[in-house]
């Protein structure tokens, strides 16, 4: 148990204090979404992420934004990793839309559906072309729908 956390330690040690915060504020968005997911009814969580979508294409992100994108996944991906239970596909996808819709990067929470090996249902986050959130388990999987969000920037942004 020691020698765990000492090496947990000694790999933050590594971190910028940009990465702290932002793994910081991953696993509370993370959180925050797994808790509204099992507390809330899905209509009333899927009100507050976009508006449903038709379009298959998500076009280029600008290319100030590809930074940022690339930020919040690897928060992302240090947060849950470091969490006591496995966020769902979805509550990451919500997460990233979330942290990325503060930084005033639009995003799309795409949703499928797969019958190899029972029916199964998987959620991804995109914005522009970039892989945000659960894009590479989400081969074999046929969208079904997706939830568009138009990033806006604030007044106070996050760090990125």
């Amino acid at each position: 148990m020691i020698r765990m956390a000492a090496r947990f330690a000694l790999r933050v040690r590594r971190w910028t204090v940009t990465e702290i915060v932002m793994a910081t504020e991953a696993a509370a968005m993370l959180t925050i979404a797994d808790l509204a997911l099992r507390l809330l009814p899905f209509r009333r969580v899927a009100h507050r992420l976009g508006q449903w979508s038709q379009g298959m294409d998500d076009g280029p992100p600008a290319a100030a934004s590809t930074a940022r994108i690339k930020a919040v996944r690897q928060a992302i991906m240090r947060a849950q990793r470091r969490l006591p239970w496995a966020p769902a596909c979805l509550a990451q996808a919500i997460a990233g839309r979330i942290m990325l819709g503060r930084r005033g990067v639009s995003s799309t929470i795409h949703f499928g559906v797969s019958k190899v090996g029972g029916f199964r249902a998987h959620a991804w986050l995109v914005a522009g072309d970039e892989g945000v959130t659960g894009v590479e388990a989400a081969k074999g999987f046929t969208q079904i729908a997706r939830m568009d969000h138009q990033g806006r920037p604030s007044q106070n942004q996050p760090p990125s």
